[in-house]
């Protein structure tokens, strides 16, 4: 009869839900973090130059990956730099993939006396579904070969900034490239993507007060 097959339908989809849902069980933090000093500011052992030493040139370049396809990217120099500057080439999260973005901190990082590169990522065949974070590195990786190229650059003392998904970029191609200096990773994942946009609705839901049983249904769902 049909409400047999509804039944037995609504238990193996209660049974998967119980099986690929989210394991956790997030809890309130009590005990907080407290800083050793009220001063946030990075320092370093090593003399580097202030944000604002420098004007900025700011160039859009073209950059030939190793398929044949151009794309386009921003370069910004810092003007009047003496010697080889370091290198930053940056990657993309989920939410930015324009030559265009990172204005504000590109420039920033230029003015204290460092190139840094912006690309275009190419979203062809990137979905809501399918990410290949590896082929993305194949284009992450001929950008940083234009960028340590640039006459002024240096190319011992150049690496990436990777913003949220980008980190897992960045770190395939700091992998894959011997001449990657540094790596700075912005809001790195710790958990693969479908898990962390189910913690991230999970906390989301707490934070406005929702039932419980929505608070169990929507990051199943994800």
């Amino acid at each position: 009869p049909r409400l047999s097959l509804w039944i037995v339908f609504v238990l193996v989809l209660g049974l998967w839900g119980s099986w690929a849902g989210p394991g956790w069980n997030p809890q309130p933090m009590r005990s907080l973090i407290v800083p050793e000093a009220s001063d946030t500011s990075i320092t370093t052992s090593i003399d580097t130059a202030d944000v604002g030493t420098y004007a900025v040139e700011s160039t859009v370049v073209t950059i030939t990956l190793r398929d044949g396809t151009d794309i386009p990217a921003t370069l910004r120099a810092p003007i009047g730099f003496d010697g080889l500057a370091p290198g930053m080439l940056f990657i993309h999260g989920t939410g930015t993939s324009s030559y265009r973005s990172f204005t504000e901190e590109a420039t920033d990082i230029a003015s204290a006396g460092i190139v840094t590169l912006v690309p275009e990522k190419r979203t062809d065949d990137y979905t809501a579904t399918h990410r290949d974070y590896e082929e993305l590195a194949l284009d992450f990786e001929d950008a940083f070969e234009y960028l340590v190229n640039q006459a002024g650059v240096d190319p011992h003392r150049s690496g990436l900034y990777g913003v949220s998904e980008g980190c897992f970029i960045a770190t395939i191609v700091a992998t894959a490239r011997d001449d990657v200096s540094l790596v700075v990773l912005v809001s790195a994942p710790v958990l693969p993507i479908r898990e962390q946009g189910a913690l991230a609705a999970d906390t989301y839901l707490r934070n406005l007060g929702v039932p419980d049983r929505l608070l169990q249904a929507i990051p199943r769902l994800i």
